[in-house]
């Protein structure tokens, strides 16, 4: 019994009630164990498939999903709401109403996915600039100057400013050694 079943059977006047529903919950979910789970997700995989294509995602068609997400890893994630008693299953469940709803959690996890505005507002390295005439894809990169790190020349220039600096500081301290020293 999970949980939330011990919870609700012990100390309330509903207990009888919510007991039942807790008892049905655990047969349920033993059932599922016994279950295809290699073809359910499978399945669930393709129909989560079909369901991305269909959705713009950063910019474009078959972009990049939020969340680092893609198909197979919505389908594990439904699987286990299902098995975690997050479904709409009743007893006497046949194998396609089980698939039935795999697929309709699938779709609300990927129109959830999609209502984030991350979706929206995010685009792809690729996708800012058009490619060459040539048809070689173009990085924003290319054209930015780094701030952080950057190869060995920007590290002689700043090694070359540092002692620049390094210099003019000690011809103001003078001949002040303690002042040196620091």
């Amino acid at each position: 019994m999970s949980e939330n079943c011990r919870k609700v059977v012990i100390g309330t006047k509903k207990a009888g009630k919510r007991g039942v529903n807790c008892k049905v919950q655990a047969w349920v979910q033993e059932r599922l164990h016994w279950e295809d789970w290699e073809r359910l997700l499978k399945a669930t995989e393709m129909f989560a498939k079909g369901q991305i294509r269909r959705r713009w995602w950063r910019g474009r068609k078959g972009g990049v999903l939020p969340e680092g997400q893609d198909a197979s890893s919505i389908a594990a994630e439904v699987a286990i709401k299902l098995l975690s008693g997050k479904g709409r299953l009743a007893p006497g469940w046949t194998r396609e109403r089980l698939q039935n709803e795999l697929n309709r959690l699938a779709s609300n996890e990927i129109r959830r996915l999609y209502g984030l505005k991350e979706t929206k507002l995010m685009r792809n390295e690729w996708d800012i600039l058009r490619p060459t005439p040539e048809g070689k894809l173009r990085s924003v990169f290319d054209r930015m100057q780094g701030s952080a790190g950057g190869g060995e020349l920007v590290d002689k220039k700043r090694e070359a400013a540092r002692e620049g600096d390094r210099r003019k500081l000690e011809s103001k301290l003078g001949r002040d050694e303690r002042a040196r020293g620091c």
